[in-house]
């Protein structure tokens, strides 16, 4: 019975104190997470205030270069046929007919021009005799006085540089290799001279320089002069560009003209690149849902209307859309009305380089960059409709999980919450030793008040016994009556001795007992020792 009410009470015990402590370290934890989940929110908070900071910075970016575009292109009728906008960032700027983009190329009005002065009498009857001449009568003697005749006629530089290239020809045809030499370098040297298809005509007698062995700079200059003249060379031109370079490389090879040769090459290959997404921007404008229908202005109004009119909470789109082509973003720019719709193709790199947070007024705090559609793969957050396929890719967390400072914090919580929790426990192993103590006390007690009841009775029971016996007359002689009160006048001496000891025993749990020390005969002692068993 006793051991089950001290399991009890152990329990009871137990209970008491791990109790409170499984509800502090629940609730430190609880505190811990809603602080995490706090801490997390406030994290996308600032990220949706990143992207929206950065889809206005790049809004306002891009609307300003459109717009920069488009009253250059009002302004300066020639400006869609450069190449040279005014703008580092910007690749392309291109009207939009009918539906379909037209090309720098395509408006390109020298090669009209060309046709038009080609056709005029009598440098082109002049012109026409010749070419029966050497390619109908077989004598390229004779087309030479031909041809040098329409050269006499020629009343512009784009008569004289053809009857050049058409002299040239015949030059060689006859045998006469070193004039026509001459005449094909002073072709070469012409700039800004195209055939009717928009092909420079220098291009034409780099060509038969090169086949007739020559690979010096007057080969070179021509081709940088074709690629750094500042206009848009048709698909035709720079496909020959390139193949004139890449056998002029192979020519000059270990000579000193290969770096400047390889450094032309490099230049080449990018021309080409941005004529290849050129066209194919121009193949897929129909499918990048761009408003090339009806005037920008137009579409811009009914797109601030449809905003408008958009219910409470439905996502709104009042800005004219730029979507990503290839290596570009495209847009449409804002012409006003009655002028043909304007497209805009802008190298997004640097654009997006230069939206760096630290730009970005109170974001510095949160590292993040505008990157492609595949960064929404990586957790990227969409920039906006207005800008599909792009998106802002936030730095990734640390791998603990947590910033410096917010570690830091965790780390206080949890010290707190283990320094509570020890002292709890600590506490409760001091109340469970004292309360063993004083149960171990209480027993100690029962025993001694058990021992002592025990040893009262045995010097009580001898008093009563030769008491009684005295009472009743029993010892007859002197003697046995004599023994008889000595042993209860021992007894007495015993039960004094025992209740001096109780007496002692409560004056030493109270520190109040005093020793005095004596010397005593052990015999004495023996003696009543003896004289109490017996």
């Amino acid at each position: 019975m006793a051991v089950h009410s001290h399991r009890r009470q152990v329990l009871l015990f137990l209970a008491a104190v791990l109790v409170p402590c499984i509800a502090l370290v629940g609730l430190g934890v609880r505190l811990v997470v809603q602080e995490r989940e706090l801490a997390l929110g406030r994290v996308a908070e600032e990220q949706r205030r990143v992207v929206a900071l950065l889809r206005d910075e790049l809004r306002n970016e891009l609307e300003g270069i459109a717009l920069r575009q488009a009253a250059a292109a009002v302004a300066r009728p020639g400006f869609l046929v450069t190449d040279q906008y005014g703008d580092p960032v910007v690749a392309l700027i291109a009207r939009v007919s009918d539906g379909r983009l037209v090309l720098p190329w395509e408006a390109d009005p020298r090669a009209d021009a060309t046709r038009r002065v080609l056709g005029r009498a009598p440098f082109a009857e002049q012109v026409r005799a010749g070419e029966q001449i050497e390619f109908g009568g077989g004598d390229p003697a004779r087309a030479v006085a031909a041809y040098r005749r329409a050269l006499v006629l020629a009343e512009d530089t784009v008569q004289g540089a053809h009857a050049r290239l058409f002299l040239a020809r015949a030059l060689r045809k006859a045998g006469r290799a070193e004039d026509a030499e001459t005449e094909y370098r002073k072709v070469a040297a012409l700039t800004g001279v195209v055939d009717r298809q928009g092909i420079p005509l220098s291009l034409y007698a780099v060509r038969q320089l090169l086949e007739t062995g020559v690979s010096d700079e007057a080969v070179v200059e021509p081709l940088r002069a074709v690629l750094l003249a500042g206009e848009w060379l048709a698909p035709a031109a720079i496909y020959l560009l390139q193949d004139l370079v890449s056998d002029l490389v192979e020519r000059v090879a270990d000579e000193p003209l290969e770096p400047a040769v390889r450094r032309l090459s490099a230049d080449v290959a990018v021309a080409l690149a941005r004529t290849e997404h050129a066209l194919a921007l121009q193949r897929d404008l129909p499918a990048l849902g761009l408003p090339v229908g009806r005037s920008i202005e137009t579409e811009a109004r009914a797109r601030v209307i449809e905003a408008t009119d958009a219910p409470s909470g439905a996502s709104r789109q009042s800005r004219l859309p730029w979507v990503r082509h290839g290596p570009w973003l495209v847009g449409a720019a804002p012409m006003p009305e009655g002028e043909a719709p304007l497209i805009v193709a802008v190298d997004p790199v640097p654009v997006l380089a230069s939206l760096e947070l630290p730009a970005v007024q109170g974001a510095g705090a949160i590292g993040a960059r505008i990157v492609f559609s595949q960064g929404a793969e990586l957790g990227g957050e969409p920039l906006s409709p207005e800008f599909p396929g792009l998106a802002v890719l936030f730095q990734p967390p640390r791998p603990d999980g947590a910033a410096p400072w917010e570690a830091g914090r965790w780390w206080f919580y949890g010290a707190g919450l283990a320094l509570v929790v020890g002292a709890t426990l600590f506490g409760a192993y001091l109340l469970w030793r004292d309360t063993r103590r004083e149960v171990a006390l209480a027993a100690t007690r029962s025993q001694f008040v058990s021992a002592v009841s025990h040893e009262l009775k045995t010097p009580l029971t001898a008093i009563r016994m030769f008491a009684e016996s005295l009472q009743m007359g029993r010892p007859t002689d002197a003697e046995s009556r004599d023994e008889y009160l000595a042993t209860i006048v021992n007894e007495s001496e015993r039960l004094t001795r025992l209740l001096n000891n109780v007496l002692d025993f409560s004056k030493i749990e109270r520190d109040r007992k005093t020793y005095h020390r004596q010397l005593t005969a052990l015999d004495e002692v023996v003696r009543r020792s003896a004289r109490a068993m017996h």
